[in-house]
């Protein structure tokens, strides 16, 4: 068992074999590289914080006036589906 209370002769003896093995395991390796171009990609850059807190308080404005019509609308709904049946 390896870890803290190893002797070092004993953690010597098997990180030569470890060794020995990765290297007697080589393979060729290819490498690639490349490179691509993102069109439309926005950098806010350092004013980010304020566009984010600009951006969540336009969300949560649309979001207010939203859900009241998504519930009336909801309601409207379920109110025909349960006059129909």
């Amino acid at each position: 068992m390896l870890g803290r209370h190893t002797q070092y002769n004993t953690l010597e003896a098997v990180v030569d074999t470890l060794v020995k093995r990765a290297i007697g395991d080589i393979n060729p390796v290819e490498a690639h590289s490349g490179f691509f171009t993102m069109e439309n990609f926005r950098v806010w850059g350092s004013d980010a914080d304020e566009k984010i807190t600009a951006l969540s308080r336009d969300l949560i404005r649309r979001v207010k006036y939203m859900v009241p019509f998504i519930t009336i609308a909801g309601f409207i709904i379920a109110a025909v589906i349960i006059y129909l049946i």
